[in-house]
């Protein structure tokens, strides 16, 4: 989480993957509006890779779409596959 005066301004939300401890996957990093393109966002992919390397991570995924793709290529990450979405809704799993 990143603060100013005592103000959440921006978040990252990751993890080491339990089942792959050489692995750890970012699923969203937020900086609220008036605080984009300050470098927050960026020190918070930092800290977390950091974080994560120092407890033996090898790999970091970001899990994106189209458009955030960029900020997390300014930070060093490359793309190496596409991921779809799947959905499953309640009515669907009983159906038939």
């Amino acid at each position: 989480m990143a603060e100013q005066k005592q103000r959440v301004v921006g978040f990252i939300l990751g993890f080491i993957v339990p089942t792959r401890r050489r692995e750890a996957t970012i699923h969203s990093t937020m900086t609220y509006r008036h605080h984009i393109r300050k470098g927050i966002g960026s020190s918070l992919v930092r800290n977390f890779a950091e974080l994560a390397f120092e407890q033996d991570v090898e790999l970091i995924f970001a899990e994106v779409e189209e458009g955030p793709d960029k900020f997390y290529e300014k930070c060093g990450f490359r793309k190496v596959m596409v991921w779809h979405s799947m959905l499953l809704r309640k009515d669907d799993l009983f159906k038939k």
